[in-house]
């Protein structure tokens, strides 16, 4: 400022030796008195209004500071300090286009204009500061930038300027705000690094300034990762302490990228890539739940894969991981006890769904395994509540029994009986659950509550075939009573045809267990078997042959002639019904009751086949005159008869009448003449008779059709019995229990051959229990599910400023960065000194 030497001048110099500035607001007022006295002296100097305002400025008082700044300019309107000032109270007002015109005329007024000694104002900092707030607020930040002074002003301390300095740099950048070019500004900056590291003393004597050196290298690498360029990224961040407040920003931003590409690898395809980065980012940042969420995802769906490809240890591996990282996650909980499963691990298999089972009474959590939705959306809350409990009650049930089958498989068999008890107060009516419930039962040999869970499954699906397939294997069981495996059977098989095999199977054990309980006396629980089986089928004839015997054997001839006249009107044509009566009769003692129904069933079905087995019946009884005729009655000329020739003989030789064989086989003989056996039974008759001429040209006879044949069995038989005749020819004796065990021998193997086939057996086959399970749909999905994607939008805050700045940023526009808010206020804020000769620092 110019020396006056009028009597404003001095009041000037008085004033300004008060340092109203920074000597208290006494000598602040005493100043301002002084420097109005001054403008009364000399009305046409701005210098003195000038003063005034930025004393007042300086104290706040900006309404005050602009009316003495007008003042000035009211005096001289080219004055560029007030054009300045002014300017700097419109933008603490936020009048930012007031102070682009005040400034727009500062610019255009002469070099060198009087400022109370103050240099050019178009080439002051101050000016090139408010220029670039201005471009900032403006959107410009990289013009902004260029504009703000690159080096730190004399009046006021570096670190001053270097908060603006880095502030301007990290908007030029994009790290704040809209707009700005990361790669121009680290491009720059990297241009001066030389330069303003040595301001900061990066000789290693950098004192009070190592936190700017800190800052500097910090925006470097901040900048250098928002051009996405890691390595320069990483190589910046390793300059900057861990305990340096600037370090935090620079790590997080590193992360991000790490996780930008992460995510590029995941969208590839690449998925241990991406595992990787992961898990180099979370051991720097072990807390980030986002970045933890990401990589349970990842880890996940490379599990995914390797499952796909077979590789089930690999996949467990993978999930197990993920679990390791994620606690709560159903789906994992899931997918691990699948791949245990597959693995043949049965126990850690149960250990992953105990915990599913625990999660479910967590509320708030969802994810595979939860119970499924069940409510309408026209449904009010309570019918709501209810159904959700009964599809989580459904669901739990399923659990728990397949649970219990892995237990079975385990070896566990006290654990697998808890884990049934369980499942059954849960599963709800389902025959494919109760089945296969029964079939685990089953396994572990408790027939009881086997059998109590195929009548539950088939009370709701009656004929579910493997439900009755697992009654059957129940009823088979050590220890269930007949009669209550029979009985529920009875009542399982209501909606079972009377033809299947099933049926059959049941008929037929019924059948048995009332015939046993008629012979040992026990009419009533016989009747009662043989009623349940007409229940079941009002035309079963056996049934109603078997109740009139009982009423035979309670004395009831009223109840027996009903039951015997209903079997033969169901089927008067049937020759076995007639058979059975003549049967019972004969056994009772009434042969003429019984030969009246055996000549009913010769004319029913006359020829061989019911000639024999009445013969065999008689025989057996012990009528052997009555059988002798009967089989003698069998005897045709046919040759397909063979089969009924042989169960004659069989028959006759029971009788025990010796007598009465030799004929007999004589005509047979005459049928048969190519039967060996037949040769060989002439034989004996003749060794009976101690004919031994006769018995040796048998024997010779028979030889020679059984070496024609090569029948190594008859052959045997031949030896056998020349044998026998050289013993009686010359000792006199044989052994007779051997020799008619020989007998029997010869003629059981003839009665096989002869036979036409076994007949059709009743006995059900029935499947595996192993079997059963693989048929019967699995009471829980095994197949892996996949995990839902994360969310792209985490909640957590994301820093991307310096400062206080560094953890309000937050994640929520496109790609790995995003810019901390601009605050013009930083800069608004700042007490800049004044233009003149008196400014100090």
């Amino acid at each position: 400022m110019n020396e006056h030497e009028s009597e404003g001048a001095m009041l000037l110099r008085q004033a300004l030796a008060l340092n109203p500035l920074g000597g208290g607001r006494r000598n602040a007022l005493r100043a301002v008195r002084l420097l109005e006295q001054g403008a009364e002296a000399d009305p046409d100097d701005p210098i003195y209004p000038y003063w005034c305002g930025v004393i007042y400025r300086s104290f706040g008082l900006w309404e005050k500071a602009a009316h003495y700044f007008q003042q000035a300019l009211d005096r001289r309107p080219d004055h560029g300090p007030s054009r300045l000032e002014l300017a700097w109270v419109h933008m603490q007002f936020r009048g930012f286009d007031q102070a682009r015109a005040v400034l727009a005329d500062l610019l255009a007024a002469p070099a060198g204009a009087d400022a109370g000694g103050a240099p050019d104002l178009r080439h002051d900092w101050r000016l090139h500061r408010m220029k670039a707030v201005l471009l900032l607020e403006q959107g410009r930040p990289l013009e902004a930038f260029d504009a703000y002074p690159p080096n730190p002003p004399e009046e006021i301390h570096v670190t001053q300027w270097w908060r603006e300095y880095l502030y301007m740099a990290e908007a030029a950048g994009g790290l704040r705000g809209a707009g700005g070019n990361a790669a121009v500004v680290l491009r720059r900056l990297e241009q001066r690094r030389s330069e303003l590291e040595m301001l900061f003393g990066a000789d290693g004597r950098h004192g009070a300034a190592a936190e700017e050196l800190h800052q500097f290298r910090a925006l470097l690498a901040r900048l250098a990762a928002a051009t996405g360029d890691a390595d320069k990224t990483n190589e910046y961040r390793a300059l900057v302490p861990r305990s340096s407040s600037a370090y935090k920003p620079i790590l997080d931003m590193s992360l991000r990228l790490a996780d930008a590409a992460a995510r590029n690898a995941l969208q590839q395809g690449d998925l241990d890539k991406a595992i990787q980065l992961w898990n180099e980012a979370l051991e720097e940042d072990p807390d980030n739940a986002s970045r933890r969420i990401w990589l349970v995802h990842a880890l996940s769906r490379r599990a995914e894969e390797l499952w796909e490809a077979g590789d089930a240890e690999g996949a467990v591996a993978f999930w197990s991981e993920a679990r390791r990282r994620d606690v709560t996650s159903r789906e994992l909980l899931h997918n691990l006890a699948v791949g245990c499963e597959r693995l043949g691990r049965w126990a850690d298999a149960n250990k992953c769904r105990e915990a599913l089972l625990q999660s479910w009474s967590e509320p708030g959590r969802g994810g595979a395994g939860q119970p499924r939705p069940a409510a309408d959306a026209g449904r009010g809350a309570a019918s709501s509540r209810t159904e959700g409990e009964a599809a989580r009650g459904a669901d739990r049930g399923a659990l728990l029994l397949s649970m219990a089958e892995n237990a079975v498989r385990a070896g566990q068999p006290a654990e697998a009986r808890r884990l049934l008890e369980a499942a059954r107060a849960a599963i709800v009516p389902s025959a494919e659950l109760l089945t296969r419930a029964g079939l685990l039962y089953a396994s572990l040999g408790d027939g009881d509550k086997a059998m109590e869970a195929a009548l539950g499954a088939l009370e709701v699906q009656p004929g579910y075939d493997p439900a009755i397939q697992c009654l059957v294997h129940a009823t088979r069981l050590p220890g269930v009573k007949d009669v209550a495996a029979l009985n529920a059977m009875a009542h399982a098989l209501q909606a079972v045809p009377a033809g299947s095999p099933v049926f059959r199977h049941w008929r037929r054990r019924m059948l048995e267990y009332g015939r046993r309980a008629l012979e040992t006396g026990a009419a009533d629980d016989a009747m009662e078997a043989f009623a349940s089986l007409l229940l079941a089928d009002s035309g079963d004839i056996d049934a109603w042959l078997w109740a009139g015997a009982a009423h035979m054997k309670r004395g009831n001839a009223t109840g027996a002639e009903d039951c015997f006249a209903e079997a033969i009107r169901l089927n008067p044509e049937r020759a076995e019904t007639y058979i059975d009566l003549g049967a019972r009769f004969l056994a009772e003692g009434d042969r003429a009751q019984a030969e009246r129904y055996f000549e009913q069933a010769v004319q029913a079905a006359p020829g061989p086949p019911t000639h024999v087995t009445i013969g065999e019946l008689c025989a057996h009884i012990g009528v052997p005159d009555l059988a002798e005729h009967h089989l003698r009655a069998a005897l045709t000329g046919d040759k397909d008869a063979e089969p009924f020739l042989v169960r004659a003989i069989c028959g006759l030789l029971e009788t025990g009448n010796e007598e009465r064989v030799r004929p007999f086989l004589e005509e047979a003989h005459k049928i048969a003449p190519d039967a060996v056996q037949l040769r060989i039974l002439v034989a004996v008759q003749h060794l009976r008779h101690q004919e031994w001429m006769e018995a040796d040209e048998s024997l010779r006879e028979a030889l020679r059709l059984a070496e024609e044949r090569q029948d190594a069995k008859l052959l045997e038989h031949v030896a056998f019995f020349r044998q026998a005749l050289i013993l009686l020819r010359t000792v006199g004796k044989i052994d007779e229990r051997v020799f008619q065990a020989q007998i029997r021998a010869l003629l059981e193997q003839w009665l096989a051959e002869t036979a036409a086939g076994e007949p059709p057996s009743d006995e059900l086959t029935v499947e595996p229990v192993e079997a059963l399970l693989a048929r019967v749909p699995e009471p829980v999905d095994r197949r892996p599910v996949p995990l839902p994607p994360p969310d792209e939008h985490p909640d957590e805050p994301v820093p991307a400023g310096t400062g206080a700045d560094a953890g309000a940023a937050r994640h929520d526009a496109p790609g790995p960065f995003a810019p901390a808010p601009l605050d013009l206020t930083f800069f608004l804020d700042l007490t800049v000194p004044p233009v003149g000769r008196a400014a100090a620092r």
